[in-house]
């Protein structure tokens, strides 16, 4: 029988070949998609050429036969990308059930996903749309406020493509991905693929790291001391540690201490700083992340010690989503400060803050890199809660990326898990 026949009887025509290529292409893009979030977000991988894969995937996302598909490919990269997020939230906080975990994930890479839902498909028509599409995509997904909680943004991949680049490279990556968007096709995504690995080979045998920057990071494994008789011991502890990192370097070399080192900064809290480590600051400035409050509200970020000068504040622009930065809870609330500096002198030397989750962000390094002419990236970070590696090591890869984007050292100061194989003892 013949297929006009089987149709006439009732039965289901076979797929057309054009139909058919349609599902191979959503497959294979679903597939790519999944194996770059794994690759470049994995704890346990290092492959050659880092998060440069992610620069493949809006070529591989426009090169959708359709939205639905498109949306398949977008969906499988930020899941495979993104286990320790969630991983991250049961640590922090233990007495959720576990739906709530869930529920918070499913939002959080929903939001995250949106943005990309602007990107053009190859079947649209129109070219003015298609870079529109591209140009929404990539603003709505950097900049505040869906951007304070970016996290495995593709455009990370431009300091692997192309390292110390800086807005050159940020330019090639976009410009390629452009041209995808002017000319949507598989062999155009091809062409753009070679365009960008052959940048890539070249730049990175050419690349060698920025000298380390002039600052001393101590890492700490220290908890919040509920009293002020544990945080003296706290600052005992914080002392030994300060004193062994000083051994044998340049005489006033700033020190930088993680997120929590000091607890929040009051009277109390200022006179047992002095007191405790006044021989450390009289040996030069120290930085440590602390929290505070003033006449606007209540504040994470960082206190600089600076012998003989008063304590000099900067405010986080972004305090940990849900974890601190919660805007229904009047009582534990610390504020969001968009259109805070970002930046602080040390000695000269003008350094990037980063209060830890917002080492995330790429927006904020872009930001302080237009206004200011930086000399080094400082992180601050807490993952004395965390119980495993695995939010270090990639929160620590999108602050890499950044710094390598603009050929900036970096130095970073972590409260470490107690578990922690790099946790002091």
């Amino acid at each position: 029988m013949n297929v006009a026949g089987v149709q006439a009887a009732g039965g289901a025509a076979p797929p057309s070949a054009a139909t058919m290529h349609k599902r191979a292409q959503a497959l294979a893009g679903v597939a790519i998609s999944g194996l770059i979030g794994l690759v470049c977000w994995s704890p346990e991988t290092d492959l050659p050429g880092g998060l440069g894969w992610m620069a493949l995937l809006p070529l591989v996302w426009m090169a959708m036969p359709d939205r639905r598909a498109m949306l398949g490919a977008v969906l499988a990269f930020y899941i495979a990308a993104s286990p320790t997020s969630y991983l991250a939230m049961r640590d922090y906080f233990p007495q959720w059930p576990v739906m709530y975990a869930v529920g918070a994930q499913a939002c959080f890479l929903a939001l995250l996903c949106l943005p990309w839902l602007l990107l053009p498909t190859a079947r649209d028509p129109r070219i003015t749309l298609r870079l529109a599409g591209l140009l929404g995509a990539l603003t709505v997904s950097l900049v505040p406020p869906l951007g304070v909680i970016s996290a495995w943004h593709p455009l990370l991949s431009a300091g692997w493509v192309w390292p110390a680049g800086s807005w050159w490279a940020l330019g090639l990556v976009v410009g390629c991905w452009a041209v995808m968007a002017w000319r949507p096709s598989t062999v155009m995504a091809i062409r753009m693929m070679g365009a960008l690995m052959a940048v890539g080979v070249a730049a990175n045998a050419a690349y060698r790291d920025p000298p380390p920057a002039p600052l001393l990071a101590v890492d700490l494994s220290l908890p919040r001391a509920e009293t002020f008789e544990s945080f003296g011991v706290k600052l005992e502890t914080m002392n030994l540690h300060l004193r062994k990192a000083r051994l044998g370097s340049t005489a006033a070399t700033p020190v930088v201490l993680p997120e929590n080192a000091f607890e929040e900064w009051n009277r109390g809290v200022a006179t047992s700083v002095q007191v405790a480590l006044r021989r450390r600051v009289s040996e030069g400035p120290i930085l440590a992340g602390t929290t505070f409050k003033d006449d606007e509200g209540k504040w994470a970020g960082v206190v600089l010690l600076t012998d003989g000068q008063p304590p000099e504040f900067l405010r986080a622009r972004q305090p940990l989503v849900l974890g601190m930065w919660r805007p229904w809870d009047i009582q534990d609330h610390y504020n969001a400060a968009w259109s805070a500096p970002g930046v602080m002198r040390l000695q000269g030397q003008l350094v990037a803050i980063r209060v830890c989750s917002e080492e995330f962000p790429l927006f904020w390094t872009m930001l302080d890199k237009a206004r200011h002419d930086l000399t080094s990236i400082v992180v601050v970070g807490n993952h004395y809660w965390s119980t495993t590696v695995m939010h270090d090591v990639v929160q620590g890869r999108h602050g890499r990326a950044a710094a390598r984007l603009f050929g900036l050292p970096i130095v970073r100061a972590i409260n470490r898990a107690a578990n922690h194989p790099a946790a002091p003892r």
